[in-house]
């Protein structure tokens, strides 16, 4: 812990000699996504909560800002679908409903410039900004209130995404409201090795249905703290 807030304070000192200003802070965002192309027969939803922190440098005389961002992300992802699988007891086609959810734990970075217009920087301002998150996932564990099967999802999932957001918000002083658009280049899911498990109870089969490379919308709330040189204010 100490060498990591000994490491940022390097990092805020030297910014400060090379730009107009610099700032920090705590973000946490909020979103939801119930509306997923998924075949019929099946149902998903997806709660999401990121905790992170930041920071970033300003340059234009305070309307632009280059923010850089490292978090954590944690994903509930409920689905509904009807499965079959040959029983090779009695060789017959048997079905079963799931109706169960995965809980994800991710690591995420990237990279924000924010074009900022309106009011004064460091007490009101409004803010365009998009960016580019690498997100890594450390582990997601298949769980259900009906049955007792949890097991931990490998090789039925893709651990590396990339991530584009967009969004806008407004600074008050030392706090921001924000609301953005996250879209995911690749599916959590390894569809390719799903296809190829064994239709059976109990394995990674029942996720052949799901489409997980959603665009979400998240609602964000930051605190930060903002320092600029005088002489460009």
């Amino acid at each position: 812990m100490r060498r990591l807030l000994f490491s940022l304070l390097i990092i805020l000192f030297s910014l400060q000699l090379n730009a107009q200003g610099v700032g920090f802070g705590y973000q946490m965002d909020i979103g939801a996504k119930n509306r997923f192309n998924v075949p019929e027969g099946y149902d998903q939803n997806m709660q999401s909560m990121m905790h992170g922190v930041f920071v970033r440098w300003f340059s234009n005389e305070g309307r632009q800002a280059h923010q850089l961002y490292m978090g954590l992300r944690f994903d509930s992802i409920g689905f509904k679908n009807y499965s079959s699988y040959l029983n090779m007891e009695t060789h017959t086609l048997e079905n079963y409903d799931v109706h169960a959810y995965l809980n994800r734990f991710a690591w995420r970075m990237g990279y924000l410039k924010h074009h900022q217009f309106g009011g004064t920087p460091g007490e009101f301002v409004v803010s365009f900004n998009y960016g580019l998150f690498y997100e890594f996932t450390s582990q997601m564990k298949r769980k259900s209130h009906q049955d007792n099967l949890v097991y931990k999802l490998y090789s039925e999932q893709n651990r590396h995404n990339l991530i584009f957001a967009t969004g806008i918000e407004c600074r008050f002083w030392y706090f921001t409201l924000g609301y953005k658009f996250e879209h995911m280049f690749f599916d959590m899911i390894n569809h390719d090795y799903v296809k190829k498990l064994e239709s059976e109870p109990g394995n990674g089969s029942e996720l052949r249905g799901l489409q997980l490379s959603p665009t979400m919308s998240f609602i964000y709330f930051t605190i930060h703290f903002d320092l600029f040189k005088n002489e460009y204010f």
